[in-house]
This record gives structure tokens, C-alpha cells and sequence, in this order.
């Protein structure tokens, strides 16, 4: 039943590829949204898969096999659920943001469908499966053609002025697939009586990893993908490829022997670095669609923490941090969409008219997310994350939390602005679909963080290595729940005040930079851990300048010089013949 999910996804892109110029694109993406509605419907009743139940094999090639289980996992379920649920919401904001009578556009939901049918498939294969780099291909290339066929094809995240048609994502993705698939066709096993024989191979996994979810220092793609409009970019980067990438990942290190001490503490570094990275970079930023593209980093970098530190605790915080990953997305990448709507610009330094407080509710919901915390479900996997590294690593933490209070102050300064007084232009308030989009994806984050114990049974208890009871205890959930009250209390007591602040300059006053501002420009050297693609430009003109050097001192053995070598060459050759 489980492959009736993906054969119904696949008849939807075709029909959106087929009436993409006869129907209005909002209608097929409506379309698409239902089709991803009734595809949560069949999985959430369709039955589990065991563990011990054998695999399809779909091709063989001697010892290695592209196979596919009969079904889902519990925990795996329970990730497909929140893909489909999550993408759903995401085509519904795209067809939502496409004027009613416009053809031509209906492509990119067809696109859209295919990215999300690979995503759960991905689910579906086993560890060292042939079907990881078979998918994690169509994702990158049906991600790519879907972004392009939105027709943007200028300006990136950091300079909006550049030409750019997405090749380091389409690059990085591709490679990763190659690599993905040289590593389980390597000859021998990558675990031989229980060790770890070929640690190459799990370099090149980590590698790949890295380049297909766009984690920390390998992000490139990812900060490229969001010139694009961001529900795009978040459904390739915020929901398809970190499902597909780091569930994978997580899949091969449970599947692996109990990785060596510095293996491990190397994942967590480069974890804890990748998070202080997006929060550095995050300061300096003041356009919604890369700070956005940052706060998803920041969360991919927290699970690849998780996934180096072992422990019941943080076999938790890997799985439970990705489903925030994918809701903070869908509901960011709203935000960020009616900004762009209302505003014509993702710039939040521009002065405009006031905004809907909605929007701002929107960007604040996705910020105590991406921070972790009460009482949205965000808070419980950071908690144990931090748990974790507590019990492990306790130097990490100082570092974690320093990167969270960056991030706190970065998301705070766009947040001041997105927040509004409460007067909404005329015919550019939020519209019903963006309140329905909310609610559907607010909800569950506030009924999960009050009562996490909804979802032990079903799914957190099945997860490899996880601990046998619930780790909080019923006064740690009274007391979150309290803590978060508060928070909201203190938020609305705070957002009723009215704002005496301008955005406009007063021309007798000298203009000031407030602190955020003054962190981010000291911190770019730390922003760099996050995308180090100056730092490789900087490796590439010091080669080049090697090499100018190399040619000006080759440069004296050229024309009269070289003739004379190679007369000189023939003599010694004659004389030791003559010998």
C-alpha cells in the first residue's frame, strides 16, 4: 500500500506537466496540494513495515542491490508524514501567490511532486541501497528545474545584481550522488567483524551529506537556492533534500559500529561550527530570504551535532530536530513570502507602510523554533540535544549556546519590523489560505510541545537506541508549559505597546548602528564557517599566484634559453656515450 503514495504523486506531476499550459497555474497547484492531502491520508493508514521483513530488490550488481522495503518504519512514518504534510502546505503557498489567471507556471508543481515522490521513496530503501544516489539525482535535478522554471534567473542571496542560473546547487548535488554511489560500490564492506574497515567510504558519505543537504562548510548551494522565491528554495532545502540526506545519514551511522571517540567528536565540531557560522552570518544580514536560508543551516548544523554524539538522548534530538527543521521552514518561508507581497522587497531596512501583525507572528513562530523554544515542539529536541552534550562533550556548550544568542540577535532586529502596528494596506492583508497554513502548521507545534508524550508511542520509542522510557517527566512538562505561558504573556504584553521608534532619518541626526549591526561586521571572519567560499577564492588566487611565479621563472629557459638546454642535454648525452 505504501507504493500506491508515490505512483499517485507521480500521475499528479504528469498531469501538471500535461495541463501546465491549458489550466490556470493556481488550479493545478491547488491540485497538487489535494494530491498531497490524500497521499497523507493513504500513509497515515497504511500498515508498517518490520524490521526483519525482506527488502524488494529492484536491480542487483554482484553484492550490491537497489532495493526497496515493502513499507514504512514507524519513525520513518512518522518523517513521511511530516514531508507530506510540510510540502502540501508549501504548494499551497505557492498556488496561493500566483494570480489567478496565469498559465505556464503549472511546471513547477509538477516538479515540486516529483522532489517530494524521491524524497519518500528515500525513506523506503535500506542504508547502503542503490537507491540513495538514483534519488538524491532526481532531486537535485527535478529541485533545479523546478527553481527555473519559476523564471527567476538573476541575483543571488548576497548579491542580487549577479547573474546566476544555480550551478554550485546543481554541482554539489550531483557530485554527492556520485559520491554516495562510489562509496557503496567500493569493493569490500564497509564493516568487517565489527569494525569500521573502510573509513574512506564514510568520508565520502560524510562529504555527500554535507553537499546534498547544504550543511556547514558545504553551503553553497543552499545560500544560492534562496534568490529564488523562498517556498521554492524551502521545499528543496527545508523539506526534500535534508529528509532525504540526513535520515540517510543518520540510517548509516546506526547501522555502523560504535564509531571511534575522534570520529565522532570531528562530527560534533563540525556540528557546533556550522551553527556559530549561520549565527555570525545571520547578524550581517538584513533580507529575509538568506536570513532565512541561514536559520535552516543553523538547524541542519544542529542535527549533524546530534548525529556525532551517541546516547539515548540524542538518538531523539536528531529525528525530532528535523521535523522542526521542515515546520519552521514552510511556516519562515509564509512570512517571507507575504513580506515580499506586501512590500515588493525581502529588504527589511526599507520603510514602508505598517504590516499585518499576523506576518510577524509568522516570523516569530519560525524563529522560537529554530532557537528551540517553550512551548512549541522545537524546545523538547534542543533540550535533549543540549542534554547530550552535557552528559558527553560539556566544553561544546559553551559554544552552542553562544550561537544561539547570536542567533537571538539576529532574528530579533527583522522581527522589530516584521511586527507592524497593527494597520494592513488596502487589498494586501493575509489572505485566508495564508491563515489556514498557519493554523495547520501551528497547531501541531503547540499540542506537541504542551504534550510531547503524543507522539512516544508512535513514534519516538521506535527509534534505534532510544531510551526505554520517556525521558521528561510529567513535573518537566507542567513546568515547560508554565515557562512558555509566560513567554507568550510577555510577548503580547510587549506587542500592544505602542512603537515610538521611526524608520525614517532624521536629517540633524547622525546616523548609529545598533549592536546586532556592529556584531555582524566583527564577526565575518566566524561567518565564514558557515560558507568559506572566500576562503577557497583565496586559496584559488594564491595557486594562481604561484603559478604566475612558476611561469616568470620558466620564462628564462624559453626560446634562446631552451635551445641552449637542449644543447647542452645532447653534449652530456654524447659524452657519457663516448664514455
Amino acid at each position: 500500500m505504501f507504493f500506491l503514495v508515490p505512483t499517485i504523486m507521480l500521475l499528479a506531476a504528469a498531469l501538471s506537466f500535461g495541463l501546465g499550459q491549458l489550466v490556470p497555474a493556481r488550479q493545478i497547484g491547488f491540485g497538487a496540494a489535494l494530491t498531497m492531502l490524500i497521499t497523507l491520508g493513504i500513509l497515515g493508514i497504511a500498515p508498517l513495515a518490520t524490521p526483519d521483513e525482506p527488502p524488494i530488490v529492484v536491480l542487483m550488481l554482484g553484492t550490491v542491490n537497489a532495493s526497496l522495503t515493502p513499507g514504512l518504519l514507524a519513525h520513518e512514518r512518522a518523517l513521511a508524514l511530516a514531508l507530506l504534510g510540510g510540502g502540501g502546505l508549501t504548494i499551497l503557498t505557492l498556488a496561493a501567490a500566483i494570480a489567478p489567471g496565469v498559465r505556464g507556471f503549472g511546471t513547477i508543481f509538477g516538479w515540486a511532486l516529483i522532489c517530494l515522490t524521491a524524497a519518500v521513496t528515500s525513506l523506503a530503501a535500506p542504508p547502503f541501497s542503490l537507491v540513495h544516489p538514483f534519488v538524491w539525482t532526481v532531486m537535485t535535478l527535478g529541485g533545479y528545474a523546478m527553481l527555473q522554471a519559476s523564471g527567476v534567473t538573476t541575483g543571488t542571496a548576497v548579491a542580487p545584481e549577479a547573474t546566476v542560473l544555480l550551478p554550485r546547487g546543481l554541482i554539489t548535488g550531483l557530485l554527492a550522488s556520485l559520491l554516495v554511489a562510489a562509496a557503496i560500490l567500493a569493493p569490500g564492506t564497509l564493516i568487517e567483524d565489527g569494525t569500521l574497515s573502510m573509513w574512506p567510504a564514510l568520508v565520502l558519505l560524510l562529504v555527500a551529506t554535507f553537499a546534498f543537504t547544504g550543511s556547514p562548510p558545504l553551503a553553497g548551494g543552499r545560500n544560492e537556492a534562496f534568490a529564488f522565491p523562498a517556498p521554492l528554495a524551502t521545499l528543496v532545502y527545508g523539506l526534500a533534500m535534508p529528509v532525504a540526506g540526513l535520515n540517510w545519514f543518520m540510517d548509516v551511522i546506526s547501522a555502523l559500529p560504535i564509531l571511534p571517540n575522534r570520529w565522532a567528536m570531528a562530527i560534533a565540531l563540525l556540528g557546533t561550527f556550522g551553527m556559530l557560522g549561520c549565527a555570525a552570518a545571520a547578524l550581517a544580514t538584513r533580507r529575509l530570504r538568506p536570513l532565512l536560508a541561514l536559520m535552516l543551516t543553523f538547524q541542519v548544523a544542529a542535527i549533524v551535532l546530534s548525529i556525532g554524539l551517541a546516547g539515548p538522548l540524542a538518538a531523539l534530538a536528531g529525528p525530532g530536530q528535523l521535523v522542526s527543521l521542515m515546520l519552521s521552514g514552510v511556516i519562515g518561508a509564509t512570512a517571507v513570502a507575504s513580506f515580499e507581497r506586501m512590500t515588493g522587497s525581502d529588504d527589511v531596512t526599507v520603510p514602508g507602510l505598517a504590516l499585518p501583525r499576523l506576518v510577524g507572528v509568522m516570523w516569530l513562530v519560525a524563529a522560537a523554533l529554530t532557537l528551540g523554544l517553550p512551548p512549541l515542539w522545537g524546545f523538547w529536541p534542543r533540550l535533549w540535544l543540549l542534554q547530550a552534550i552535557q552528559e558527553q562533550y560539556p566544553w561544546l556548550l559553551a559554544l552552542v549556546m553562544a550561537s544561539m544568542v547570536l542567533m537571538v540577535l539576529a532574528l530579533l532586529v527583522p522581527l522589530a519590523r516584521l511586527w507592524g502596528q497593527g494597520k494592513e494596506r488596502t487589498g494586501s492583508g493575509m489572505g485566508l489560505v495564508e491563515r489556514l497554513l498557519f493554523a495547520l502548521a501551528g497547531v501541531p507545534l503547540v499540542l506537541l510541545g504542551l504534550v510531547p508524550t503524543l507522539v512516544w508511542e508512535p513514534w519516538l520509542a521506535t527509534l534505534t537506541f532510544a531510551p526505554v522510557d520517556f525521558p521528561v517527566s510529567f513535573g518537566a512538562q507542567l513546568a515547560t508549559g508554565i515557562a512558555g505561558g509566560v513567554l507568550v504573556v510577555l510577548t503580547l504584553m510587549i506587542a500592544r505597546r505602542p512603537s515610538v521608534r521611526t524608520l525614517e532619518r532624521n536629517l540633524d541626526e547622525e546616523p548609529i548602528f545598533l549592536t546586532a549591526e556592529g556584531l555582524g561586521t566583527l564577526l565575518q571572519p566566524l561567518a565564514h564557517l558557515s560558507n568559506p567560499i572566500q576562503g577557497w577564492q583565496a586559496i584559488w588566487q594564491g595557486l594562481q599566484g604561484v603559478s604566475r611565479g612558476l611561469r616568470f621563472l620558466l620564462g628564462f629557459f624559453e626560446q634562446r634559453y631552451y635551445l641552449l638546454g637542449v644543447l647542452a642535454a645532447l653534449l652530456t648525452i654524447m659524452l657519457l656515450m663516448a664514455q
